[in-house]
């Protein structure tokens, strides 16, 4: 249920299936669980390629356990149970043709539904794309959901040893874009756009970090305080109190200014205490 970013994350095949083994080891031991994971994802793979569902389906699942007839249901309870689940699901995606009739058939059933529907909309919704997605706007939080979706697609294919060689850039990027938001802020302007940018330099900034590398804890501890004040920072422009940050020129800019002398293994500065939101 977790898996399907790692298809938006990996363009490479290899990797995808990797990382949704590694990620399904995590909690499922069971090898069942890795495969119904590498089929959920390469299914979702074909559709970010523009197959069309059915089809998709019908290629993965060839000489597979789930190579059943679905023109009927599964002779398994809906449980959850992986591969009764994933039975399920592919039931519901090659018997109904719309998003709602596909949730509202699988949420129905009873035992464990919820899972059922949540990986059947994520194929789905994949399908038909987020825009036409039914009452979408009345997930919780949807409006973050939305920015989430936005930085993985502009992360997907940098991890870690695609950025090793560039902390230095995405660190220096980080301040610099912590001081355009600042100059932003102090004339009331709302810096959504540089906000963006410093949360996706921040990820690369931390994929390139390695435990075996020099202060790594140091170097770690600050930039998941820098993560910390980011977060904070975000969620008063968000509220529309972008002067409030302004005024607080020691809360983001200073520690991100830390982070990169630290980096740099400089000499720290005394810096001046940071205010802290209550």
């Amino acid at each position: 249920m977790r898996c399907l970013p790692i298809a938006f994350a990996y363009s490479d095949i290899q990797k995808m299936d990797k990382v949704s083994i590694l990620q399904s080891k995590m909690t499922h031991h069971e090898d069942s669980a890795s495969e119904a994971c590498v089929i959920y994802n390469r299914i979702a793979r074909r559709l970010l390629h523009g197959e069309e569902l059915k089809s998709a389906i019908a290629a993965e699942i060839k000489n597979t356990q789930y190579d059943i007839d679905y023109s009927k249901e599964p002779d398994c309870p809906p449980s959850g149970y992986v591969v009764h689940t994933l039975k399920w699901v592919f039931y519901w995606l090659l018997n109904k043709d719309s998003f709602l009739d596909i949730m509202i058939g699988a949420v129905n059933m009873g035992n464990d539904s919820d899972t059922i529907a949540a990986i059947a909309g994520g194929l789905k919704g994949l399908e038909v794309g987020y825009g036409r997605i039914p009452y979408k706007d009345f997930l919780l939080n949807h409006k973050y959901l939305e920015e989430l979706a936005e930085v993985l697609f502009e992360i997907r294919d940098k991890d870690t040893l695609a950025v090793k060689g560039n902390h230095a850039d995405y660190l220096q990027e980080v301040v610099n874009v912590t001081h355009q938001i600042y100059e932003l802020a102090e004339r009331g302007d709302r810096p959504a756009r540089m906000m963006n940018s410093l949360r996706e330099n921040l990820f690369l900034y931390r994929a390139s970090l390695s435990e075996g590398q020099v202060d790594f804890k140091k170097k770690y501890d600050k930039w998941w305080k820098v993560q910390i004040r980011f977060k904070r920072s975000k969620r008063l422009i968000d509220l529309g109190a972008q002067p409030l940050l302004s005024k607080m020129k020691y809360w983001l800019k200073l520690e991100a200014e830390h982070l990169n002398q630290i980096h740099q293994s400089i000499k720290l500065l005394k810096l001046v205490p940071t205010l802290e939101l209550i």
